[in-house]
């Protein structure tokens, strides 16, 4: 059987997503700002530092996306938090399924089966000898 969702865990995973996306939206930013450092240290007009100056406009691009997820994301979040959440699904009452079972079961109301009940032959009375 299959454990359902807590809240637990869903905060758990939500919590681990925004670790996640804040770690790597520093990586992305250091990495921005050693191409920058990279391109100002090479000779102007050259082809590194036009390499180091696309390279940092993907990463530019790269760290924008990642700000609309982790935006996106926590508007997400927070608009389920303040939603109603009255329509729940209310838990079922308990049923013992044997009684159940046996509260259904007519045997006046069944189908016959064939071959089930047969007639056997009367034993004659006496002692058997």
């Amino acid at each position: 059987m299959v454990k359902p969702t807590t809240r637990y865990t869903r905060a758990t995973s939500f919590a681990i997503l925004v670790i996640s996306l804040v770690a790597m939206g520093a990586m992305l930013a250091g990495m921005l700002v050693w191409l920058l450092h990279a391109a100002g240290l090479v000779e102007a007009k050259s082809e590194k530092q036009q390499y180091f100056l696309r390279l940092a406009s993907v990463t530019m691009a790269a760290l924008l996306l990642w700000v609309v997820i982790l935006v996106g994301l926590v508007a997400r979040y927070i608009a389920r938090r303040l939603t109603d959440r009255t329509d729940r699904p209310q838990p079922m009452g308990y049923v013992d399924a044997w009684a159940e079972a046996g509260r259904r079961l007519d045997p006046k109301d069944a189908p016959p089966v064939d071959g089930f009940e047969i007639d056997l032959p009367e034993e004659p009375e006496g002692n058997g000898t």
